[in-house]
C-alpha cells in the first residue's frame, strides 16, 4: 500500500529531475528505504546516546511480515 504524503525539496532539484525523466516519488522512495537500511545497522547509534537491543536488527518473523503487508 501507499500512501500520499507532502514534502519539500529544492525547485531546483525537482527541475532537474524531471528535465532527466526521474519519477520524483519513486526516488524519493528509495532514498527514504536506504536511510532506513543505514539507520538499521548494527552499530550506527553507538555514541549517538541511544541503545535498541540486539533484536531490533534481527528480520521479521514471516507471520509478523504477513500481518505488515497486508
Amino acid at each position: 500500500m501507499r500512501k500520499s504524503l507532502n514534502i519539500s525539496v529544492s525547485e531546483e532539484l525537482i527541475t532537474r529531475a524531471k528535465a532527466l525523466g526521474i519519477n520524483v516519488s519513486r526516488a524519493a522512495e528509495k532514498g527514504i528505504e536506504e536511510a532506513v537500511r543505514t539507520y538499521r545497522k548494527p552499530g550506527f547509534l553507538k555514541g549517538k546516546g541511544a541503545s535498541l537491543p540486539a533484536s531490533f536488527f534481527e528480520p521479521l518473523p514471516d507471520e509478523e511480515l504477513r500481518r505488515w503487508r497486508s
